[in-house]
């Protein structure tokens, strides 16, 4: 019976093992859910093996279904890359849920969307922007198919590309005393001026207050704000020194709006990962990562 044994019931299980639902698994291949189970059914029945366990109330692979997983990946990119093949690079379809931060929006966005329809000209994509860490959780629950945000991700659910690297500055006002040409320390910023970060949730907030507490800085006035334009406005008007991306700091800065103050010491540059989960259609992702790449 091996003759009916189809791409289609392969991608079926995988879709299975990555979305851990059989109705979501239907919401995704626009079928029904009898039809789902009615594929898993015909697979095991083929291969004379379960291949996935509900005992628990949660889909999990049985030790079959764990030998069949790698197999089942490597026949169906073989299936999509014989179709690339054939087709001559067929473009994506289809409508992708993505998901961006701030900085993109600064920065490649406009770009990519203007640039989109040529490169995709049959894709569409449905956009999200919000904070780094709300754009995990959304890729994870799978609201989003793909994320581009502050990394790394340490997550073994998240697969992620890094693709634009920046470093991080400090920015005044004009009028807040500060020489441009000096180099300060941070613990005489810290002791004698406002420090305007991002939120607490974020890895460059808890650097800072890591670094803070080695140099013995203590009670250090910080003010929190999660957006970059709100920050840069903020030092302008005297209300603290702040920390920004440079690279979203040198308009200002040659509009002498305001300047960048030398320090000791700056966080860890900002890596931006474009990131989506492993799933049957994480090809896609990936050509689409890469496009954003190519434009920076």
């Amino acid at each position: 019976m091996a003759e009916n044994l189809s791409i289609l019931h392969l991608r079926t299980f995988l879709w299975v093992i990555a979305l851990g639902s059989f109705r979501k698994t239907a919401d995704r291949m626009n079928a029904t859910q009898p039809a789902i189970s009615s594929r898993i059914a015909k697979l095991e029945h083929i291969l004379g093996a379960r291949l996935l366990s509900r005992d628990t109330g949660k889909i999990q692979l049985t030790d079959a279904g764990e030998a069949l997983r790698p197999h089942a990946e490597h026949m169906v990119r073989i299936a999509d890359n014989l179709v690339e093949y054939i087709k001559g690079n067929d473009p994506a379809n289809g409508t992708l849920r993505v998901g961006v931060t701030e900085f993109a929006v600064k920065t490649w966005l406009p770009s990519f969307l203007n640039n989109l329809s040529v490169v995709f000209p049959n894709l569409s994509i449905n956009l999200t922007v919000d904070k780094s860490w709300e754009l995990k959780r959304a890729l994870v629950t799978q609201t989003l198919d793909i994320a581009f945000m502050i990394g790394p991700v340490n997550d073994e659910r998240i697969q992620s590309i890094k693709y634009a690297t920046h470093d991080y500055c400090w920015i005044s006002g004009l009028d807040t005393g500060i020489n441009p040409t000096n180099l300060y320390t941070v613990k005489e910023l810290a002791e004698g001026f406002t420090l305007i970060c991002d939120s607490t949730q974020s890895t460059v907030h808890r650097e800072l207050l890591g670094h803070l507490n080695v140099l013995d800085v203590r009670q250090p006035n910080i003010m929190t704000c999660i957006t970059y334009d709100a920050r840069k406005e903020l030092a302008r008007i005297g209300a603290g020194i702040a920390l920004v991306p440079k690279r979203l700091a040198n308009e200002d800065f040659a509009n002498d709006e305001i300047i960048q103050v030398m320090t000791d010491w700056t966080p860890t540059p900002i890596h931006f990962s474009g990131c989506y989960l492993d799933t049957p259609d994480k090809k896609v992702a990936e050509r689409l990562i890469y496009f954003v790449k190519s434009l920076l």
